[in-house]
């Protein structure tokens, strides 16, 4: 089997950053769902004292949105006085940590070995940093995980989260949270939800973030 992929990223995706302007798509997107995120969803203009992103409406169940990134990642993606952005730099590393995806495709095993991986551990070090009453909605700006609706690669993409979930629940107390994870799939303007302790992926069409960045694949 042949897979191609066309990526397209925007010298702009710097602004998809600032400011933490992501969190307004990643509102929209919760709210356009209809299966992992079903009520309505409202942003918190007042965060002067840490309060968390987002709650839902008529519960008032707080949520809070993450990027698993390394600091330096970040900085790749801003502009300050002693640096410009970095982003063929960005694209590699984000490359390189996607790689780890094929350990996916590679085992047989249902539950996989994840405790090394970089997703992970930067998973882990925000959820412990994070405060125990918010549910956590990680973003990811780029396909780490393969994942198309309807072929088998939906599976390998539930096999490798729901492995992360797994082992984060053996190292620390979720104390009750949701995990969840939004990311682009492997077609244009497709994104994946996911509660990362289900198997089940909802797939949603935005394309909003398309001039920030696209990516798509052929097989």
């Amino acid at each position: 089997m042949q897979i191609s992929h066309r990526m397209e990223i925007s010298d702009n995706i710097v602004e998809l950053f600032h400011n933490k302007r992501y969190e307004k798509y990643v509102l929209e997107i919760m709210n356009i769902s209809t299966t992992i995120f079903p009520e309505k969803y409202e942003y918190v203009t007042n965060q002067s004292n840490g309060e968390c992103d987002f709650i839902e409406v008529n519960t008032g169940i707080k949520y809070d949105a993450k990027i698993p990134f390394y600091p330096n990642q970040i900085e790749m993606l801003t502009s300050g006085k002693k640096h410009q952005p970095q982003i063929i730099e960005w694209i590699q590393m984000m490359h390189d940590e996607a790689a780890e995806f094929d350990e996916v495709i590679k085992s047989s095993q249902r539950t996989l070995d994840v405790s090394g991986l970089k997703l992970y551990e930067l998973m882990k070090e925000q959820i412990v940093k994070d405060k125990l009453d918010e549910n956590i909605v990680f973003f990811l700006p780029y396909p780490i995980i393969l994942s198309v609706n309807g072929s088998m690669f939906m599976q390998f993409a539930a096999n490798y989260l729901n492995s992360i979930y797994t082992q984060l629940e053996k190292e620390i107390d979720l104390k009750g949270r949701s995990i969840f994870v939004i990311f682009p799939s492997s077609r244009k303007n497709e994104f994946a939800i996911k509660n990362m302790k289900s198997y089940y992926t909802e797939y949603i069409q935005y394309d909003k973030m398309n001039e920030y960045f696209s990516y798509e694949m052929y097989i």
